[in-house]
């Protein structure tokens, strides 16, 4: 029996067309598929938005109702046009407490978006009481301040006189 040529044509051309629809196929399913866990992560994505979105909504109503607790936390800190009148403040308390006082270093650095820290060292010498006095002075100040680090030496010991340095931190923004 022998098997003519059209018909060999036939069976290669319907061969090539069912393995052409075939992948054709295969290739629709995957893309579907890869549509389907895009959309799935879009949709992820639009659920978390929104429920940020809510989150920061009951967030503002929430804080709508407490400016008089925005109030006090803003009174906690200092705005930058406000830093020389601190530092007066500062020498002025290290004064009355007693203490010979340098301000050796004062920065001004950013922190996060427009709020930073003022950081400032201060050194000097006085008595024991006087130092304890002055550094107790600072930690009782209504702002959101903190003594970083403290250091404490007696040069001579036959005299009461101490000296000292610390590193003393504050929080600043730009009022708005």
């Amino acid at each position: 029996m022998k098997i003519s040529k059209t018909y060999i044509v036939t069976l290669s051309v319907l061969g090539t067309l069912t393995l052409l629809t075939l992948g054709l196929w295969i290739f629709l399913i995957m893309k579907s598929s890869s549509l389907k866990s895009e959309s799935l992560a879009v949709e992820s994505d639009i659920l978390a938005r929104t429920s940020e979105g809510a989150y920061f909504n009951s967030i503002r109503n929430v804080l709508k109702g407490s400016k008089p607790y925005l109030e006090t936390i803003d009174s906690r800190f200092i705005d930058k046009d406000s830093v020389p009148q601190f530092i007066d403040l500062l020498e002025t308390k290290s004064l009355e407490a007693g203490i010979n006082s340098d301000f050796s270093s004062i920065d001004i650095g950013a922190q996060n978006g427009s709020e930073g820290l003022l950081r400032i060292r201060i050194t000097g010498t006085g008595t024991w009481s006087n130092i304890i006095s002055f550094i107790a002075t600072l930690e009782s100040l209504p702002y959101a301040s903190k003594i970083e680090s403290l250091s404490f030496a007696k040069p001579n010991i036959k005299e009461s006189i101490w000296s000292f340095s610390l590193d003393f931190t504050e929080n600043i923004s730009e009022k708005k």
